[in-house]
């Protein structure tokens, strides 16, 4: 195995260590069991049916399906975000993480969303030991450059690098701060239809939120950082 102490990685979490329609599933069928539980009805495969059919305010249709008030839909909400979910890591992930620590590269987790339920993620696929840096425990958002700063105050004089899939927000300050970005083009049903085709180029301004290039499997990793 190579020598790849000299990097630090930073990972996102949702479509690129996980699925994050995988995590919308789990959360939707946690939803149905605890009204069944409470309401003694069967909503089994209910609200994720409605979802497939283009429902989008699925905590409003239980309520109306129940004859329960409309107020009802935030504590529904709740149960979703606060749900221990059933997800794995996707394919050949694993074996990525496995292999980067084996190199000594020190992994970090970035992730925007809810403090509870990224680490409820991190839990449900045994990546609770990793440092992770949420954007709510840091009230900033990427592109924002607080977290990524941190990681170099974390690890001085180091080599960067940071694989996430989402070109809306999540290369802006890794390329600002010539860091390696790489584009995870791997999970199968992304929730972001976004194009991963394109890639940073230094010499266009107007691909900064590019990638330096995309990969389409997790073993592809290791050779940009050789």
């Amino acid at each position: 195995m190579p020598d790849l102490s000299r990097w630090v990685v930073a990972l996102d979490l949702d479509d690129t260590l996980i699925s994050e329609r995988q995590y919308l599933y789990s959360g939707i069928a946690a939803v149905e069991s605890h009204l069944e539980s409470l309401h003694s009805c069967s909503m089994a495969g209910v609200l994720v049916a409605a979802h497939r059919n283009g429902i989008s305010d699925l905590w409003g249709h239980a309520c109306a399906l129940l004859g329960l008030p409309s107020s009802v839909a935030e504590s529904l909400l709740w149960v979703y975000r606060l749900h221990t979910p059933v997800l794995e890591l996707l394919p050949g992930i694993g074996q990525l993480l496995c292999d980067l620590q084996g190199c000594g590269v020190q992994l970090v987790v970035l992730t925007d969303g809810r403090s509870i339920s990224q680490r409820l993620k991190l839990q449900a696929v045994g990546l609770q030991h990793l440092r992770v840096l949420i954007s709510e425990e840091w009230q900033s958002t990427k592109p924002s450059p607080e977290r990524f700063l941190e990681i170099e105050r974390l690890w001085p004089n180091r080599r960067y690098a940071a694989i996430a899939d989402n070109p809306t927000k999540d290369f802006v300050c890794p390329n600002q701060r010539g860091w390696l970005s790489l584009g995870a083009a791997w999970c199968p049903d992304p929730i972001h239809l976004v194009p991963r085709q394109s890639v940073r180029s230094p010499a266009d301004p107007g691909t900064e939120m590019l990638p330096d290039v995309w990969l389409s499997q997790p073993r592809e990793v290791i050779s940009w950082l050789i």
